[in-house]
């Protein structure tokens, strides 16, 4: 604090030598952090800006008479699941004007392959159709249990291969909000999972640690649709990001091989609060999902809903 007074300030003045314990333990790691992470970084950032690194990498990333295709490599670490590398593609007017593409595949080698495939089309602006491919190959799902007194102490590993193809429709009502309809099929099929030192559920049910989930190992193709709506205050960027929004949804699926069919249902409610005005938002909400029977025949594990994905993002999607 600065000397008002005059009179001396005693506690910035008075020293002690047990300070210097701390100081001299810690300095390695101030060092490090200082002259090997800090200013090399910033004087990296700081060339990067000047030199308009930014524009260069649109540059390699982009081509077409109009730079509308754009080709990325991703790649993806996350603690507890395979990563993966591959690369995104995106082109605007493809084939015809008002016709996009979106194509992305990633894989880390049979273990874990993804490959998803989307062709939109813009009837208006306010209303487009699409046709959907995705296949996936995974051997590190996660599974702790059914129901909610599971825990860690359960946690295994299952494969997953899933095909789906669908056609949608998209209107909009204004500002964000619309409503889609997605018609389609895919095909559930389960293959050899291990992963991260985590025991196989196949090991874990022939132990007779846990129970096999609803319709494990066994295959089956079902024949789905799905409603969506959304009401949502909130206006499109660059707009600042507050409002209230409402998402509600349906989704009826047959099994085309047995007697199964399910509905599942759910939505969220919440409201954002823009902080600052440019969309640094402060969010709550309160999401639901459900799934009945509709024939009274169990339904497939795979179909239940889950903590996480999109409606609840901050916690990994497990079985």
């Amino acid at each position: 604090m600065p000397d008002y007074d005059g009179r001396g300030n005693p506690d910035a003045d008075a020293g002690s030598w047990a300070l210097w314990i701390p100081r001299v333990v810690l300095a390695p790691l101030y060092l490090i952090h200082e002259y090997v992470l800090r200013r090399p970084l910033g004087a990296l950032v700081t060339h990067a800006e000047r030199a308009r690194w930014a524009d260069t990498a649109v540059q390699i990333f982009t081509f077409g008479e109009h730079n509308q295709n754009v080709i990325v490599p991703t790649a993806l670490y996350d603690f507890g699941l395979l990563p993966c590398v591959g690369f995104y593609y995106a082109g605007d007017g493809v084939f015809a004007e008002g016709n996009d593409l979106r194509v992305h595949a990633a894989t880390w080698g049979p273990k874990w392959i993804n490959v998803t495939a989307a062709d939109r089309y813009a009837i208006d602006n306010d209303r487009r159709i699409q046709a959907r491919f995705e296949f996936k190959r995974s051997e590190d799902n996660l599974f702790f249990g059914v129901g909610p007194a599971v825990t860690s102490e359960t946690q295994s590993r299952y494969g997953l291969e899933r095909t789906e193809g669908s056609l949608g429709y998209r209107r909009s009502l204004g500002g964000a909000s619309r409503i889609d309809v997605d018609a389609g099929v895919h095909r559930i099929a389960f293959v050899e999972g291990e992963c991260c030192g985590d025991p196989s559920l196949d090991s874990r049910v022939a132990a007779g640690e846990v129970m096999a989930p609803p319709g494990y190992r066994s295959p089956y193709t079902s024949a789905f649709g799905h409603l969506e709506l959304t009401l949502d205050q909130r206006r499109p960027r660059p707009e600042p990001g507050g409002g209230g929004y409402l998402h509600l949804r349906g989704a009826p699926s047959v099994d085309l091989g047995g007697r199964r069919s399910w509905l599942e249902y759910g939505g969220e409610v919440g409201h954002a609060i823009d902080l600052t005005g440019h969309r640094r938002t402060l969010r709550m909400q309160l999401a639901l999902d459900f799934v009945d029977s509709i024939t009274g025949a169990p339904v497939p594990f795979t179909e239940y809903p889950v903590a996480g994905g999109e409606r609840m993002p901050g916690f990994v999607p497990a079985g």
